[in-house]
């Protein structure tokens, strides 16, 4: 939720769902590979494990 809020302030109050996702998705990435741990929770799913 943080990062979320981070982003959207950072964007001036407004941002693209998709935008923010694949921002979210990509400090998840960041995040695992300096840390070792996700920023948002939960593991990587690969795309085709995801609804739609």
């Amino acid at each position: 939720m943080e990062a979320s809020c981070e982003f959207l302030q950072r964007a001036g109050g407004q941002l693209n769902l998709m935008k923010l996702g694949k921002l979210l998705e990509l400090l998840d990435r960041l995040s695992l590979a300096r840390r070792g741990i996700p920023v948002c929770g939960g593991g990587p799913v690969p795309i085709s494990a995801t609804p739609g």
